[in-house]
């Protein structure tokens, strides 16, 4: 790469974020795309919701994605509680670190890496991570939660019961987790201060916080009518 060349930016997530239907997508989709105007970036994805159109949409945003094989298992239907029970007794990771840990994902990963000369390696999601065990490269970590807060919370509503248990136990693995990823990590993103103070907590180093924002040019209220009635609760 030459003095001239913007810095080459490999991003790890689970999926294309399109269309912006949910807030992750929403935030992975305008951080990534105001990042392509001053970086180089390959986006690194399973083949859930990878359609021509999608990728269509990327590639004119300026970011390459590449697919990997395969898709990540169904939270839905039949075999979703056994898969979740099979995680329990056959492995020490948390169920969405290890359901996301595809041999086809991992290789992809391994290959991409051996072929390119990145800058940083970009997880999108902290369980992505686990695809990095001996990078050599700086890794930074985007939370968009604190991901062991959120099982405690999910523990904590169902005491009592076997799902809480559960929960439990997908709490402090993903503690565990998260200790080692944040604290392998060269530089970290929180949505907010407190995520921040947790994510320097559990071992991050660098921590910035990037906030969710609000495009206001698109929401920009209407002018106020003196006769209208309305009233909007939030």
């Amino acid at each position: 790469m030459s003095a001239s060349d913007p810095p080459r930016v490999l991003v790890l997530d689970e999926e294309v974020p399109v269309p912006q239907d949910t807030g992750k997508r929403i935030r992975t989709f305008h951080l990534l795309t105001r990042l392509a105007r001053s970086f180089e970036i390959d986006l690194l994805v399973h083949r859930d919701g990878a359609t021509p159109e999608a990728l269509a949409e990327l590639m004119s945003r300026g970011i390459r994605v590449l697919v990997a094989p395969g898709e990540i298992p169904s939270k839905h239907g039949p075999g979703f509680p056994l898969r979740v029970l099979g995680n329990l007794v056959g492995s020490r990771l948390p169920y969405s670190v290890a359901s996301h840990d595809t041999a086809a994902y991992r290789r992809l990963v391994h290959d991409t890496l051996a072929e390119a000369d990145y800058d940083v390696v970009h997880c999108e999601w902290s369980p992505y991570a686990i695809h990095l065990r001996g990078c050599t490269r700086p890794v930074v970590i985007s939370a968009h939660n604190v991901e062991a807060q959120v099982w405690r919370r999910l523990a904590e509503a169902s005491r009592g019961t076997p799902q809480g248990l559960v929960y439990r136990v997908q709490a402090d693995r993903m503690a565990n987790f998260e200790r080692w990823a944040f604290g392998n990590a060269a530089f970290a993103t929180a949505v907010s201060e407190p995520d921040a103070l947790a994510l320097g907590e559990l071992g991050a180093r660098d921590v910035t916080v990037v906030p969710n924002g609000v495009d206001l040019t698109f929401f920009r209220p209407p002018a106020p009518d003196a006769e209208s009635d309305l009233v909007v609760f939030t």
